[in-house]
């Protein structure tokens, strides 16, 4: 990694940083997606100059990854991607492009390219395998002077139907995070590669917040009306539970939960991880906070970043 220990030891020493700019690949999915949007006003109102690129498929794993390469190399019109990037100083995220990884890889002058595996999942080992070996020794051939990181993904709320008590993956929420955050420290040994551990903070948010995120039961959920809302969403950094817009056949908006994606608050507390661990920084430093946070809390966020990437023992959730 060329600039990365460069701006390490500068921080160390209490020195300031130069003007040059990070640059940053994630090859990811709807996990990374959030922060191309939310690290750079982040990086900027720390100093620090950011190009972050994500190369963007839903859903996407580290075997759909490897197999997308794989074709792109012998057809170049293959491009899966959407491709989103912005730069400190950018008003907002550029507009999506389509493009494929041999020319991405290549597009830039990388520092950082980071990895992860999809949510579903990143809990079983067995998955991230053959696939995150060959994309890591891709990466190290065509970016050689690039750096490597793994971005650790959270375990889903409380009320998924997969971790729900006889859920079809035989586990709970606190059970899901113990094993993907085994399998992804796991993937890390094997190749010594540093993490953005952005699953170990949103767990230690779930531990500290005053306000614990409670699923109604089904039939207090059905007599719901719109505008109302399940109470204690604000007891979890995952998931958005909203009223859809009215449906043609039935005329009537429907309840719906996304029980696996970060809302804003999440948002916030991952950019300040990545934060953290990018520009090896105090993330309870950071002066940056969404207009719409409220002061509170993004302090709170910002302590849990803290807590996660200092390494300090993730609890477990009551």
């Amino acid at each position: 990694m060329k600039l990365l220990p460069l701006l390490f030891a500068l921080l160390l020493c209490g020195l300031p940083l130069t003007a040059r700019e990070l640059k940053v690949l994630m090859i990811g999915n709807s996990f990374s997606r959030p922060v191309v949007h939310n690290l750079p006003p982040l990086a900027a109102a720390g100093g620090h100059q950011l190009l972050i690129t994500n190369a963007y498929i839903p859903g996407c794993s580290l075997k759909t990854h490897w197999q997308n390469l794989e074709k792109a190399d012998r057809d170049p019109s293959f491009r899966p991607y959407q491709v989103t990037t912005r730069r400190t100083g950018d008003p907002q995220t550029s507009k999506p492009v389509p493009d494929h990884l041999p020319h991405l890889l290549k597009q830039e002058s990388w520092d950082l390219v980071t990895i992860q595996q999809a949510s579903h999942e990143s809990w079983d080992y067995a998955k991230f395998q053959p696939w995150a070996d060959r994309l890591i020794e891709r990466i190290r051939r065509d970016v050689p002077g690039a750096g490597i990181m793994i971005q650790q993904t959270w375990s889903y709320r409380a009320d998924d139907r997969r971790i729900l008590p006889g859920g079809v993956w035989g586990f709970d929420q606190n059970g899901m995070y113990d094993r993907l955050a085994a399998a992804y420290d796991r993937l890390a040994a094997a190749h010594q590669l540093r993490q953005i551990p952005v699953g170990r903070a949103v767990q230690y948010f779930r531990q500290q917040t005053p306000v614990k995120f409670t699923p109604l039961p089904p039939e207090q959920l059905a007599r719901l009306t719109p505008p109302e809302l399940p109470p204690n969403q604000q007891g979890d950094v995952v998931g958005n539970t909203t009223w859809s817009r009215p449906r043609s056949e039935s005329g009537k908006p429907e309840l719906r939960s996304d029980t696996i994606h970060l809302n804003p608050a999440g948002e916030y507390l991952q950019a300040c991880v990545w934060y953290a661990v990018l520009f090896e920084a105090d993330p309870e430093t950071i002066s940056y906070t969404p207009p719409r946070l409220a002061p509170g809390l993004a302090a709170r966020l910002r302590h849990c970043a803290k807590l996660a990437v200092t390494a300090q023992p993730t609890p477990d959730v009551p």
